[in-house]
């Protein structure tokens, strides 16, 4: 496309959402991964969440969804991608206001699914308790979903995607 500047890896910018059903969309360009993952690859995955964490806190938003950020194509491998968001996402939870703001993980394979899952340590008992009495995201029993401490997890299938 012209006249778009390339972005930085690491970093994120924040642009009107038009006709999505949300208010905005935070874009971040992720490390692409050709051989061993480095401890700049690393230092980079963990600057896109926390920018984009910024970001939102800037912008005053109450919720931000992560999808898994340089897996797939760029090939970060996935049990490290989810260590590095959960770990950076939770030391910005506790430098900022945990209530200020919901973080929520929707990953698209059953694989990542269960690498937040198992990395999360959820309570299973209170989730399904807080899905049988709340319905604070959209239509959540339409998710597989998990909750733990201000942070939350959806599994969620292309075809509930494209409706």
């Amino acid at each position: 496309m012209t006249g778009q500047e390339e972005e930085p890896t690491g970093n994120a910018k924040i642009t009107k959402a038009y006709n999505l059903p949300c208010r905005y969309i935070l874009h971040t360009v992720g490390p692409i991964i050709s051989e061993a993952v480095t401890q700049a690859d690393r230092e980079l995955l963990a600057s896109c969440y926390r920018t984009c964490l910024e970001l939102a806190a800037e912008t005053g938003l109450g919720s931000i969804a992560f999808c898994c950020i340089s897996t797939g194509e760029f090939h970060f491998p996935n049990e490290l991608a989810a260590e590095i968001a959960i770990q950076t996402v939770g030391e910005c939870l506790q430098r900022q206001n945990p209530e200020k703001i919901k973080v929520i993980f929707n990953v698209f394979k059953d694989s990542d699914y269960e690498i937040y899952k198992r990395l999360l340590r959820y309570d299973i008992a209170r989730l399904k308790q807080e899905l049988d009495t709340a319905d604070a995201v959209g239509d959540r029993r339409r998710f597989r979903a998990f909750h733990f401490r201000g942070v939350y997890l959806y599994r969620q299938t292309l075809s509930e995607i494209f409706r």
